[in-house]
């Protein structure tokens, strides 16, 4: 029945979703705070560059360079923060430094936590939001793993019917080319053994059915089994897709950057 996969799914996304409204309920405040006062640093440090310059500069090169000068030091804060800085007058705007904690964020920190990846865009800051990270972990790991091996057998169904259909086409074409030459063969086989198996029926009858029930029953079916050559290539072509993909979104956004670094990771 699928009723208990869809309840194992279903439990898994209410988790992820309290786990990510509880961290940002917790951490968007705290942390808007912690990049205002930051900003507001920058800022000052930005307006002790610029009476600097008034001090050692003529005002003709000043009113010249300032804006250049300026422009060098925004690379620099780029650089260090990882997001653009604009500047209006020469001082960081207020938008240069936003919460790192949105609801999107909090979501993929909660599937951070579930998925053991350790990647993360924003992390909590305050004790009791640390405390909850760790409770949290504990609860939903072994959740996730459940979900994991659930979603783990499904597609190791589909990939083996999809190999085993490959199997059978490919036998099916290296019959249809033998088949004219090995007819005339195989009929000339059947009817000695079955004149053979005729003859030696009336002696055997009663021990043969004893050997087929023991045959039977200690016949076990085969497990059906990928071989480690496909298993370890199709491992390889996913990581390597990837870290294509994360590698072509490394200039994009942190939280996007995290989205792949999460579904890569835990998938491989």
């Amino acid at each position: 029945m699928a009723l208990p996969h869809v309840g194992l799914y279903l439990s898994l996304f209410i988790y992820l979703v309290i786990g990510a409204l509880l961290f940002y309920w917790l951490e968007h405040e705290a942390d808007e705070k912690i990049q205002s006062s930051k900003l507001e640093r920058i800022k000052h440090d930005y307006r002790m560059i610029d009476e600097s310059l008034k001090e050692m500069a003529p005002p003709s090169a000043y009113n010249t360079h300032r804006e250049r000068i300026f422009e060098h030091v925004a690379e620099l804060s780029s650089l260090h923060e990882g997001r653009p800085f604009n500047l209006v007058r020469g001082v960081p705007s207020d938008e240069s430094l936003p919460p790192r904690w949105s609801r999107s964020s909090a979501v993929l920190y909660a599937l951070s936590i579930l998925t053991t990846t350790g990647y993360s865009y924003a992390e909590p800051v305050t004790p009791f939001g640390q405390f909850l990270a760790i409770v949290y972990g504990l609860l939903g790991i072994p959740l996730m793993v459940l979900a994991a091996v659930d979603i783990g057998r499904f597609l190791s169904h589909i990939v083996l019917e999809l190999y085993a259909k490959y199997q059978v086409m490919v036998s099916s074409l290296s019959c249809r080319r033998k088949i004219t030459a090995t007819t005339t063969t195989a009929v000339q086989r059947v009817k000695k053994s079955w004149r053979s198996a005729s003859v030696e029926a009336d002696e055997k009858g009663s021990q043969d059915e004893e050997d087929v029930e023991d045959t039977e029953k200690v016949k076990q079916p085969v497990a059906k089994r990928l071989p480690l050559s496909i298993n370890a290539g199709i491992l390889l072509v996913f990581c390597m897709m990837g870290g294509v993909t994360y590698i072509a979104a490394g200039s994009e956004e942190g939280e996007i950057a995290e989205t792949l670094a999460i579904l890569e990771r835990s998938s491989c």
